[in-house]
């Protein structure tokens, strides 16, 4: 006769995480959890930056490699926004003020040679740094593991009373590769995001500084919502990771201690518990991502209304005769 598994379940991990405290120690094939589980609190760096400052000796040794890795994003991130202004001039090229004017074809073939030498370097760069991300992360990850199992080695046997064996899995595996991942591609990521936005605003204002204002009208909205969606999903994708490193601790301890189950006849309790973990993963996993998920929505539909905005202010000045139909174009594609 199986257990009643609500009765059990009352005191399972799944409720201790959900509430942020300590999970009971029951009976279970591997170490027993301290009070301070890792999976019952949630943990912070006691010194953020000594603890990044630790985490970039893993790139200390591809200072050269990641230099050149930011010269190739630079270079991409310029020839993205070199092709809308070249566009633009194309477009104003053939825009006649004159009906007996003809159109300079040669002129519009030296901007769109530019435009198309600018397309194939950008590419190239993109094929760079596709595949030094690869390199770069992958040697992280293999960098973070030896350090974490070379000082798993120095710890103290009592270190081993107050974590389990799956918990180590969880952290040579699930964080080393977020951690790593964060590290090198996160960073390139990062970078890249910055420098088209300056390089963005730069080229904007040079064009035209009434239609770079008029285009950064929504920004402040764009901010607005997107500081509280992230704030929102923050903290589900915490309560989602820390499951998913208890589900992978449970599952591995269970799987190597079968014997000591069965020894104990705990295969019921175990298998309603890993049931309920499973569950609230579900749970929590489809809760994080319609939360994150609304993050396209809502900056596609700001988007559109910054780009109503910019065509009608657009049409507005080109009437008036301040900017060209090209410039309206240019600012369309940014």
């Amino acid at each position: 006769m199986r257990p009643d598994k609500s009765r059990y379940l009352k005191n399972s991990r799944v409720d201790a995480v959900k509430s942020g405290g300590t999970p009971n120690r029951i009976m279970r094939a591997g170490h027993g959890r301290g009070r301070h589980g890792r999976y019952g609190v949630v943990e912070h760096a006691k010194d953020p930056v000594a603890t990044f400052r630790r985490l970039f000796r893993l790139l200390k040794g591809r200072r050269r490699f990641i230099f050149l890795l930011m010269i190739s994003l630079a270079i991409g991130s310029v020839t993205g926004l070199i092709w809308p202004r070249v566009l633009g001039k194309a477009i104003d090229l053939m825009t006649l003020d004159k009906p007996d004017e003809a159109v300079n074809f040669y002129e519009i073939g030296k901007v769109m040679a530019i435009g198309l030498a600018a397309n194939i370097i950008g590419q190239i760069c993109g094929v760079i740094q596709g595949y030094g991300t690869t390199i770069l992360s992958n040697h992280s990850v293999r960098d973070l593991r030896r350090m974490i199992f070379h000082h798993v080695q120095t710890l103290p046997i009592a270190r081993f009373d107050n974590i389990t064996h799956g918990e180590f899995m969880s952290r040579l595996t699930n964080d080393a590769d977020m951690v790593a991942n964060t590290l090198g591609p996160g960073i390139l990521n990062f970078a890249g995001t910055v420098l088209t936005l300056i390089g963005t605003f730069t080229f904007m204002l040079f064009i035209s500084w009434k239609m770079t204002l008029v285009a950064c009208i929504t920004l402040p909205l764009s901010y607005a919502v997107g500081h509280s969606i992230v704030k929102i999903s923050r903290k589900i994708f915490r309560q989602r990771q820390r499951m998913v490193g208890e589900m992978n601790a449970m599952a591995e301890e269970m799987i190597t201690g079968q014997r000591v189950v069965q020894a104990f006849c705990r295969e019921p309790f175990v298998v309603d518990e890993f049931d309920a973990i499973v569950g609230e993963v579900r749970r929590l996993a489809f809760k994080a991502e319609t939360r994150g998920g609304l993050m396209g929505p809502a900056m596609n539909m700001i988007n559109n209304v910054s780009f109503l905005i910019v065509v009608v202010a657009g049409g507005w000045l080109a009437i008036r005769g301040d900017i060209s139909i090209g410039v309206i174009i240019s600012f369309m594609m940014y």
